[in-house]
């Protein structure tokens, strides 16, 4: 255990038990295979204490004191998507193509508009794994991997606990004129 105390890791595990048993009862079987390692691997390291060279100036009192609670997944209306759009998505400019425009409001991908622009493929991760879940079995885990010496332990602690994400895909020699905008708000 390279982090605060045993018991802590072990509480904020608890506490999202029931929130990662509802996610994985649709998940393919390697995905629950690699969230648990990834719970055993945080459980095994704890969560980082500043006496960890890489954590000295980083304060988790919030995640320590469990203020952190699974996100609501119920969908964000359209009216306040719009609104954070107008406010933080780029200006339209005329005679050139809109772009795509991706809102994730706490960490759920609550609206993409503009994502059937030509040589472009934007969905959200829940939506790949609903419909092609092998695509993502490759990489999914492997680009968060967390190093053996510690010092990314909440990279496991988030791949046990995601629950969606934006897949982005450009075809083979495509030529996108407008910018994919990613809008991160919640």
């Amino acid at each position: 255990m390279t982090g605060h105390s045993a018991q802590k890791t072990e509480e904020l595990l608890i506490t999202y038990a029931r929130h990662l048993h509802t996610m994985a009862t649709s998940e393919p079987v390697w995905m629950k295979a690699a969230r648990a390692e990834s719970a055993n691997r945080f459980a095994a390291m704890g969560i980082p204490s500043p006496r960890l060279e890489a954590w000295k100036y980083t304060n988790l009192r919030e995640l320590i004191e469990g203020a952190f609670v699974p996100v609501d997944s119920t969908p964000v209306a359209s009216d306040v998507v719009a609104q954070i759009v107008s406010e933080f998505g780029l200006p339209k400019q005329e005679g050139r193509p809109s772009p795509v425009e991706v809102v994730i409001h706490n960490g759920q991908v609550a609206e993409i508009a503009g994502a059937d622009v030509s040589g472009v493929k934007v969905v959200s991760l829940a939506h790949m794994l609903e419909e092609q879940p092998e695509r993502l079995q490759e990489w999914l885990f492997a680009l968060a991997k967390p190093t053996e010496n510690g010092n990314e332990t909440l990279v496991s602690l988030n791949n046990t606990l995601f629950t969606d994400g934006v897949f982005v895909e450009f075809l083979p020699n495509a030529v996108v004129e407008q910018p994919v905008h990613l809008v991160f708000c919640g």
